[in-house]
């Protein structure tokens, strides 16, 4: 349970708390806590314990939670541009509906969180682990998830428009029509993932994994799909039509380029 001192320090504003946390000797302990609509911007919240805390539509614009511990802690709607969430715990955590624009998340753990129509636009993961985490409608529009996890994860619908995945191990995730446009996804792992209807016109492939990935009806137009592994994927209508023909299971196309 949180620490009734910390909670009072906490709603006297970020001057006093800035200033405590400068000279204070202990992490705080917001745990369980109800701060749902507070304005935290700008608060030094790195290493303290929020989990299951109810930080629902509070403000923690420019806030610092590195190293934070947000276990299954309660942010639907919050606002948190620029916030940085790195190294932070997040397994579990809602953050439906956040506006998240340009914050970091730089080695968090987020499985199995809920970021369903949150705006992530120019927000960066690299290096997260957010495998089982729902990006389902969220806005990820140059947004970068280099060498992220994101094994089992759901994007149905979401919008990655110039989204750099490269090197992102992204197996069994759902893309069903998600946008893609003009994505980065050199060397991403996508096997077994389904991109049914995806939109991936103009996406950067190099050497990028589709081994027995679902791409009916996904368009790869103007990609240099060439370079990247079909092997047993599912391409039926998938667009441009030569694609179809590199499905099959042949060493030749099972080879990296």
């Amino acid at each position: 349970m949180a620490d009734p001192q910390h909670v009072t320090l906490a709603q006297k504003g970020a001057a006093d708390w800035n200033r405590w946390r400068r000279v204070a000797a202990v992490l705080p302990d917001l745990s369980n806590a109800s701060l749902s609509r507070m304005d935290l911007k700008g608060y030094d919240l790195s290493h303290a314990n929020l989990s299951r805390t109810d930080l629902s539509f509070t403000n923690l614009c420019g806030a610092n939670l590195y190293r934070a511990d947000l276990t299954r802690a309660n942010l639907i709607g919050t606002y948190a541009p620029a916030a940085n969430f790195g190294a932070a715990m997040m397994v579990g955590a809602s953050f439906i509906g956040a506006r998240l624009m340009a914050a970091s998340f730089v080695d968090s753990i987020m499985r199995g969180a809920n970021m369903a129509s949150a705006d992530l636009a120019e927000a960066t993961l690299v290096k997260a682990d957010a495998c089982q985490a729902n990006f389902m409608d969220a806005i990820l529009v140059g947004a970068t998830l280099k060498a992220t996890r994101l094994n089992q994860s759901t994007f149905r619908k979401a919008n990655l428009e110039r989204a750099d995945l490269r090197r992102a191990m992204v197996r069994q995730a759902d893309f069903t029509q998600a946008y893609l446009v003009a994505s980065f996804l050199g060397q991403a792992d996508f096997q077994e993932s389904i991109l049914i209807q995806a939109n991936l016109q103009s996406a950067r492939l190099a050497q990028t994994q589709f081994v027995r990935a679902n791409l009916r009806r996904a368009n790869l137009t103007e990609t240099q799909w060439q370079t990247s592994n079909f092997l047993e994927a599912d391409l039926r209508e998938t667009v441009p039509a030569e694609l179809q023909q590199t499905a099959q299971p042949t060493s030749e196309r099972a080879a990296v380029v």
